[in-house]
């Protein structure tokens, strides 16, 4: 079927059914089924929506059709039907069917809907076949129609889901902005095989959500494999059986490199959702440096955010204490003395389980080893015509499949690849390198090369017996087969320490070969396995496995260029990390942090190389390009880690600019977290510093800081003096950044000592100063302050309007905390205005969410709510008031604040 037809290709199926008089025959069950890609859509919270608009519902509800009819024929598809809140779409290619959705979700984003609402669409896209059916009131019928449906119920308001089986083929036919994003495998409701599902990711629209509403919501982020899983049935069976038990709390599986810990956990995984309905979350260590942030990596994985005050430690084990979920730590060989937090965990959460995998054992109590070995091979007695049964022939087979699709295993080329398999002890990783030359050679060649290398290597796994040795031979056969320059690229890209992007690896590797031949090696190393390739965004990522990235470093060193090397990508990583820093706080955040994202780990790993040499300008660097990163997503933890090591190389005490930008950073984690009276001592050196150095500006906001913590954590009048110094420096030095940081505070300062007036006066000032530099982040803070402070001066629609915009920049920066700050203010306004049982509803939706986050207001609005639920309690029935609460206790967080919108009638 032909795009060019554009939206007329449903008419034309229609017409192919008329009969030779020219009506349309009755259609039935069994018409031929046509592959389409099917979009199906569904309003988050429109009960909710219908209760608070009544009768202009139907306004919104006819827009949002409008939107989605527009973005549907933009890309030639075909309306099949829509009613109620529902919608759905066919297409005749799955990449038109993907740019309809995101065009859809921009124009829905964008659009200006009345009374403040944004509305909240999910999406949900699968390809498949469907039969014709005129005597249905869709015209089409199907089972992939309905798993369309149920992958489209998973989603949340605002996001994009799709199956493999859209995915496939189309990764890079995305619409610009766009990239994919693997949510890893999920059974759905009346879907018998668990679904591979992936998430359409839209730069400058909302990027992370909560997990999907998989069946029984039991999410998980298990990478999508989409090649066949070969062997080890006794070991699946063993390592399911172990994760079952209730008496197994910690099961490390063990074994050298390459012989498929990884894969073998994600199988076994894959298939125990049920077993844990909270949830399966596979976390990555091997680009973690050091044990100290462990903690922070899962945090991040599991999508939660640590509050200021509250340790790594207690906000992980508050996320999943009770609840049933097994973590997945991999390569925890890396990581080893964090083996106590594995610890530390179990204990704290009574049903939580831990899987690792490691090249050793932990070690410590509860823990149950399972030794993974190598795939079976054939011995020197074994029949030849049983060497195909072998799992480890078996997988040789299956890659040289994906290579040469006309391959056929026959006894004779059994025998060969179990002879192969046998020299490579049955180790997966070898087996794929070796697998992957059979583009060119026959396996009879194969094996020589292999018998001719590995003697003149000196290693002969056979009477050695060393795994170890063996997969290091095999990749060294790889590397010596490769020529000088792909050598060279080869030894670089080993300092990536995770994924890197086409054009990060040609900016490392170009000043010595070019540009276009660095491309050309990079689709080489590939097709060797050499290199892996990642799905993200409009341009290709590749990574290296572990095991071959530790040989890569090793050759980098033999050639004395390792430091070399590793300035240049600790040069490009600051270059990147700098470049993306304003834009964290600006309008552009949703556009660049999932870059920044992508090249975390290897930004670390340069930091930690500036750290190892002692550079404190560059690490200052990091620090300064980093810390709105930490401060914006409650990563307090990482940045204490980074920073007290930072801190060690300023000791010495130097008046360095490099220092004092150091103590600067190690200040606002400080300040923002809460602890005014540490954060204190950074400021005050960093300032006299900066007065050494004769730098204006700089030592203008250490004192402006340091003014902040004095007066806030000591009462001391000198401080706002101090602030109110800098705000005159500021003036003179036309910086409107620290001109709205010191009016920010003065209006803080006056909030509470309950001048709410004069509150007022400073934050608008403040407010005119972040809005003219686009700075959304300070911009959404004073926002939510000016609505308490005009809340507290009874003006309850000033309140409203402010709110609805605090929401939106919420929602951006990812913020539960202050998402639950505004079902507290809209509490407050119900109860303005005399709506006493929806104040009580919002009062319990915001003190569910308060629970459920592990945390309390700031003292001043923790002092403000509960005055105010002691108000709506005194003018309820206490029955009443009960049952409003509770009800409001249980709503998901789209149902608060769809309710919430009413209150924005006069």
């Amino acid at each position: 079927m032909s795009s060019a037809n554009g939206q007329n290709f449903h008419l034309d199926i229609l017409k192919e059914r008329k009969n030779e008089t020219g009506q349309t025959r009755a259609a039935s069950f069994d018409e031929p089924a046509t592959e389409l890609t099917f979009l199906l859509t569904d309003i988050e919270g429109s009960t909710k929506l219908v209760e608070s608009l009544g009768s202009r519902y139907a306004d919104l509800l006819n827009r949002h059709i409008e939107i989605l009819r527009e973005a549907t024929a933009a890309e030639g598809g075909c309306v099949i039907d829509f009613h109620a809140d529902s919608f759905f779409a066919i297409f005749d290619r799955a990449a038109a069917a993907i740019g309809a959705a995101v065009n859809a979700q921009c124009l829905l984003y964008e659009e200006p809907w009345q009374n403040g609402i944004q509305l909240r669409v999910r999406m949900g896209l699968h390809t498949g076949t469907a039969n014709l059916n005129l005597n249905s009131q869709i015209g089409y019928t199907g089972f992939d129609i309905h798993r369309t449906a149920r992958i489209c119920e998973a989603g949340h308001g605002g996001q994009i889901l799709l199956s493999a089986a859209t995915v496939k083929g189309n990764t890079e036919k995305l619409p610009p902005r766009a990239h994919l994003r693997e949510l890893g495998t999920h059974s759905l409701k009346d879907i018998r095989a668990p679904e591979a599902i992936w998430e359409v990711v839209v730069d400058g629209l909302q990027n992370h959500f909560p997990p999907i509403r998989s069946l029984d919501n039991r999410p998980n982020n298990l990478p999508s494999i989409l090649t066949p899983f070969v062997g080890r049935t006794k070991d699946k069976a063993m390592v399911r059986s172990l994760l079952i038990d209730k008496k197994v709390r910690l099961l490390t599986l063990t074994g050298a490199g390459g012989t498929g810990k990884t894969r073998l956990s994600i199988e076994v995984a894959s298939g125990l959702l049920d077993e844990f309905p909270d949830g399966i979350f596979f976390v990555q260590l091997s680009t973690v440096s050091t044990a100290q942030l462990v903690l922070p990596e899962i945090a991040q994985v599991l999508g939660i955010y640590q509050f200021p005050g509250q340790s790594a430690f207690e906000t992980v084990r508050h996320a999943l204490n009770a609840r049933r979920v097994l973590l997945i730590l991999d390569n925890f060989e890396h990581v080893q003395p964090a083996a106590s937090i594995a610890l530390d965990l179990l204990r704290g959460c009574a049903q939580l389980k831990i899987l690792v995998t490691s090249r050793e054992s932990l070690d410590i109590f509860l823990e149950h080893e399972y030794q993974l070995s190598p795939l079976a091979v054939p011995s020197e007695v074994t029949a030849k015509d049983s060497f195909a049964l072998f799992d480890s022939v078996q997988l040789f087979a299956d890659l040289v499949r994906r290579v040469r699709p006309d391959f056929v295993l026959t006894t004779e080329s059994a025998t060969t690849i179990g002879e192969i398999c046998r020299r490579l002890d049955g180790l997966p990783l070898a087996i794929e390198l070796a697998a992957s030359r059979l583009r060119l050679l026959e396996p009879s060649t194969l094996l020589k090369h292999l018998n001719n290398n590995f003697s003149a290597l000196g290693w002969d796994s056979w009477s050695l017996g060393d795994r170890h040795r063996t997969l290091r031979n095999a990749i060294q056969w790889s590397y010596n087969l490769l020529d000088d320059i792909e050598r060279d690229l080869f030894r670089k890209l080993s300092v990536f320490s995770s994924r890197f992007s086409l054009d990060q690896a040609v900016e490392l590797c170009s000043t010595e070969i070019g540009g276009e031949r660095a491309v050309d090696v990079l689709n080489s190393l590939y097709r060797k396995s050499l290199l892996q390739r990642d799905s993200f965004g409009e341009e290709p990522y590749f990574r290296m496995l572990e095991t071959i990235r530790e040989y890569g470093l090793e050759q980098l060193r033999e050639t004395g260029r390792e430091v070399h090397v590793r300035e240049l990508h600790m040069s490009l990583m600051l270059s990147l990390a700098e470049r993306w820093a304003p834009d964290l706080v600006r309008s552009k955040r949703q556009e660049i942090l999932p870059q920044l994202l992508a090249c975390l780990d290897d930004v670390r790993a340069a930091m930690e190389f500036g750290l190892q040499l002692g550079d404190t300008p560059t690490v200052s660097r990091f620090l300064e390009a980093l810390l709105w990163l930490w401060l914006t997503r409650g990563q307090f933890t990482e940045g204490d880690t980074w920073i007290a090591r930072a801190l060690e190389l300023t000791e010495g005490g130097d008046a360095t600019i490099a220092n004092a930008k150091v103590l600067e950073v190690a200040g606002w984690l400080r300040l923002m977290s809460g602890d005014w009276s540490k954060a204190q001592p950074f400021f005050q050196a960093s300032r006299r510093i900066f007065e050494h150095v004769q730098m204006a500006a700089e030592s203008t906001m250490s004192l402006m800081t340091e003014g902040i913590t004095r007066a806030f954590a000591t009462n001391d009048a000198s401080g706002l003096v101090q602030v109110e110094v800098a705000l005159e420096a500021f003036r003179d030095q036309r910086n409107l950044y620290g001109m709205g940081l010191t009016f920010t505070a003065l209006g803080e300062a006056a909030r509470l000592r309950r001048e709410y007036a004069s509150a007022k006066v400073f934050f608008d000032e403040a407010l005119v100063c972040m809005r003219a530099i686009d700075n959304t982040y300070w911009t959404g803070v004073l926002l939510q302050n000016l609505a308490h402070v005009v809340l507290q001066l009874n003006e309850w629609k000033a309140a409203a309007t402010l709110l609805v915009e605090t929401l939106d920049l919420a929602n951006e920066y990812e913020d539960p905390l202050m998402v639950t700050y505004y079902l507290a203010a809209m509490g407050h306004v119900a109860l303005i205005r005399s709506r006493y049982q929806e104040a009580a509803k919002l009062f319990g939706a915001t003190e569910s969410s308060l629970k459920t986050l592990g945390v309390k207001f700031e003292p001043a609005d923790q002092m403000v709510f509960e005055n105010n639920l002691f108000v709506v309690r005194s003018f309820l029935e206490p029955a009443v008031f009960s049952l409003q609460f509770s009800e409001g206790a249980k709503w998901s967080r789209a149902e608060a604040l769809a309710a919430s919108l009413s209150l924005h009638d006069e």
